[in-house]
Parts: C-alpha cells; structure tokens; sequence
C-alpha cells in the first residue's frame, strides 16, 4: 500500500535500528538530509525492506571503524 510518508524520518528510523549493529564493528552510520525532507507517496513496507538490505550489506562488506553515509538529495522534482 501505497501512504504519505517523510522519507527522512523513515530512514533515519531504520539506520537508528542498526546502530548497535553498526557499533558492534565499530562502524557508523551517517545520514545526511536536505533541509526540506520532502512527503512522498510511497510503498512503506517495500521502501523499508530495501533500505534494510541496503545498510545491512554495507554493515556486512565495510571495514572496522568504517563510516556508512546515508545521503538524501533533491534537484528539480526528484529525491535520489
């Protein structure tokens, strides 16, 4: 299902939940955001699950004491 969500809250939620994973290796995660996270309409669920999958393979394939950024940016209409 597709709802209204701010996509900074959501992956500042999942990279929080992988922090004493993170720190068990020494390593951190870093997000950085726009100024204006934007509300988007998206699958949840779906966004959830793949940004899990992101961070736990950059946990998994990054070196001790390795930093993992996790950038949102924004030009024109479109978030990347």
């Amino acid at each position: 299902m597709f709802y209204q969500v701010f996509i900074a809250e959501l992956i500042q939620d999942i990279a929080h939940k992988y922090t004493l994973t993170a720190k068990e290796k020494d390593i951190s995660i870093r997000p950085i955001f726009i100024q204006d996270s934007p509300l988007v309409c998206a699958d949840v669920a779906l966004i959830d699950r793949v940004l899990q999958n992101l961070i736990d393979n950059a946990i998994k394939f990054t070196s001790k004491g390795g930093v993992i950024t996790i950038e949102l940016n924004k030009k024109m209409k479109i978030i990347s």
